[in-house]
């Protein structure tokens, strides 16, 4: 894939070495398919960590909707399940 944008970074001794010998091996085709794979990796353990937010939002406004129908006579229910 062509590169649309460029970025320098500055990396120490051994992460260097690492990123090298992991291209060499074959585990990666150049240093640049090795750090999109890492974003890529690190794109989806932010999106992870946001959904669970999320889902532990939506779970307490389920949990708190619950409590309120609980507390409601039987046609006050329903009118908060319609």
């Amino acid at each position: 894939m062509p590169a649309k944008h460029s970025r320098h970074i500055a990396l120490t001794g051994p992460l260097a070495e690492w990123m090298d010998s992991q291209v060499a091996k074959g585990e990666y085709t150049s240093v640049s398919d090795l750090i999109r794979t890492a974003i890529r990796f690190l794109r989806e353990r932010d999106d992870a960590k946001q959904d669970g937010a999320r889902a532990a939002d939506t779970g307490h406004v389920r949990r708190q909707m619950i409590w309120d129908i609980q507390r409601c006579s039987g046609a006050e229910a329903l009118v908060h399940l319609g």
